[in-house]
């Protein structure tokens, strides 16, 4: 009886070890950049709509219109073929995408704050899915708390031609090993503090 016990108690432990490696797996892989540790040139990315570590402007965010921040594109390696942008919450529990656009040309130096909304992305641009599963931006909305909310930009130096629709993990897969670049800024909000 008592070997059965322990036996019983040592299944428990290992179940809730590899439980817990499971959740740690998700929450690192959901809030991943897209470059995964590797550390590529620095571009100094920039949005009008919000500024770093700072409180984002409720019209960004549910609480408000829901525009898509701006985003201004510094000049980006030479070889960069596409940029591909990404918004996400550093603090939801397995992280969050809020947007992800990819295939701008590397032309591009600015993306309209609501260019999601008004359909006024670049040309060839395509957004993926979000994790509200839908394709475009959907603003901050922390459950509770204050959030971060990371806007990454990379150059890449391959030409993606993905359909619209992509999730941030194929789309992660697609980029691999091809990030010449990557900036980002970080805002901040909280519910019900204007």
């Amino acid at each position: 009886m008592r070997r059965r016990k322990w036996r019983l108690l040592a299944g428990i432990v290992v179940l809730a070890t590899i439980a817990a490696g499971a959740v740690w797996y998700l929450r690192h892989e959901g809030q991943a950049d897209l470059s995964r540790g590797s550390v590529p040139a620095t571009l100094a990315v920039e949005s009008l709509s919000f500024a770093r570590g700072v409180q984002m402007p409720v019209s960004l965010t549910c609480d408000g219109d829901n525009h898509s921040p701006d985003v201004k594109i510094p000049p980006v390696p030479a070889a960069t073929k596409n940029l591909v942008i990404v918004m996400d919450d550093l603090d939801a529990p397995f992280g969050f995408v809020h947007w992800l656009v990819y295939d701008v040309p590397p032309s591009v130096r600015d993306i309209a704050e609501g260019a999601s909304s008004a359909g006024q992305l670049p040309p060839q641009a395509a957004e993926g899915t979000n994790d509200f599963a839908r394709l475009q931006y959907d603003g901050p909305c922390p459950p509770s708390g204050l959030h971060r909310y990371r806007l990454s930009l990379y150059a890449i130096d391959v030409s993606l031609g993905l359909p619209p629709g992509e999730t941030k993990g194929k789309l992660a897969d697609a980029v691999r090993g091809h990030i010449l670049a990557r900036g980002q800024i970080v805002g901040l909000y909280r519910r019900g503090s204007r």
